[in-house]
């Protein structure tokens, strides 16, 4: 324990730098300025030229895929990104797409929407950039979800779009054709259960719910003195959370998060604020959401986060757990260079990190040489006590050097 805290003196004393190292990194999709825009812990990647926005994104180890719409020849075209680069746009680009949800399984990567033909928008499935048979009676999907037994997608029914269903590997799994007007917004599948989330107008009031195999899981919101609407759905360790807003008796959209049916309000109700999308990443839970389309704002266990603002929009978040490749005290503790004291030559042991590149530095702060080896000279200095900065794959830390 006493060598541990007198290496952390020694890190605050020659500035090891952590900040680019973090436990999760977070995405959030969606637009900026009217530009298809993903943002990687707040830095912004454009990926059209022109009008454009991102409905999905998911990240597969180093790859960043994303699904969208960008505005081309009079329309709007579906298109799929891997790490900004456009790897197909749905249906050759030739009519009216969207591009609403995507899922990468087993190496393949399929997105859900729809497509215009003959003047009515349809419901589309496409792998790896060609359509997928069956769901003919769809009308347009929202939402899919894939694993072993099946791809799961879900949105509104071709002959009647106030009404939603659940299709399974093209098959019409079920529908909500009861005669109230609903919409599934969200569908994700746990322990073989196929739960949605959306919400209902029962003739009078709108009711945001879960439901569970088709039937009705549990209800939300203040029936009657609230507009409920739940957008987004996720699972995690058999907690369901659902995210979405309510209206308040000010009129304002409220952003909430429901976990278990039970809701916590995201916002005070002073601003319309509405939360479009949730992820859980470990114990954490993240939301993102959007005030008037003019701020992009996200949560992190409640805790408020203003991404950017101006003309912008949020639709989905998707985060990445790196805890396990986050470098300890302990590995830093194992960067030494030797030997040292030195009249000249010194090598750099660096404890099996990446060394990118190492700079030499006076007392005065003044830097004398750069080096990209694991191997320095310093024989050309004076006599003396001199700084290097040893930047590494994970951040950058700080070791002193005698020369003699």
């Amino acid at each position: 324990m006493k060598n541990t805290s007198n290496f952390l003196v020694m890190l605050a004393i020659f500035g090891l730098s952590m900040s680019s190292i973090a436990a999760q990194d977070i995405y959030i999709g969606g637009k900026n300025n009217n530009r298809a825009t993903i943002w990687k812990n707040g830095t912004p990647q454009y990926l059209s030229s022109g009008y454009g926005e991102i409905k999905s994104v998911v990240v597969v180890g180093e790859d960043v895929y994303a699904s969208g719409i960008e505005h081309a020849s009079g329309f709007f075209a579906g298109k799929l990104w891997k790490n900004g680069v456009v790897q197909y746009v749905l249906n050759d680009g030739k009519d009216e797409s969207s591009a609403n949800s995507i899922a990468v399984f087993e190496g393949d990567v399929y997105v859900a929407g729809g497509q215009g033909i003959l003047g009515q928008f349809v419901g589309r499935v496409w792998k790896n950039g060609v359509v997928e048979e069956g769901y003919t009676e769809a009308g347009g999907f929202f939402s899919m979800f894939i694993d072993s037994s099946g791809i799961y997608a879900a949105g509104s029914i071709k002959s009647n779009y106030n009404n939603s269903g659940v299709w399974k590997n093209g098959e019409l799994l079920y529908s909500f054709t009861s005669g109230k007007v609903n919409s599934i917004r969200s569908v994700v599948v746990d322990n073989g259960d196929v739960y949605t989330a959306g919400y209902e107008f029962d003739g009078e009031n709108y009711v945001s719910k879960v439901w569970k195999n088709g039937e009705t899981f549990y209800t939300f919101g203040a029936s009657g003195t609230t507009f409920p609407s739940a957008i987004t759905l996720f699972i995690s360790k058999g907690i369901i959370y659902a995210a979405g807003f309510e209206i308040n008796e000010n009129g304002k959209a409220l952003a909430k998060l429901w976990t278990n049916g039970t809701g916590t309000d995201l916002t005070d109700g002073t601003e319309n604020i509405y939360a479009t999308s949730v992820f859980v990443s470990d114990r954490d839970v993240y939301v993102a959401g959007n005030e008037n389309s003019q701020k992009i704002i996200y949560w992190k266990n409640d805790n408020s986060n203003t991404l950017i603002s101006g003309n912008c929009y949020a639709n989905c978040i998707f985060v990445t757990d790196n805890s396990a490749n986050i470098v300890t005290v302990e590995n830093f503790k194992s960067v030494r260079l030797y030997p040292n004291p030195s009249v000249g030559q010194l090598l750099i042991d660096s404890g099996g990190l990446k060394i990118l590149k190492i700079r030499i530095f006076d007392l005065l702060g003044k830097e004398l040489a750069t080096f990209q080896t694991n191997e320095i000279d310093i024989s050309h200095l004076s006599r003396g006590i001199y700084f290097a900065k040893i930047k590494t794959e994970f951040g950058e830390l700080t070791k002193k050097i005698i020369k003699e």
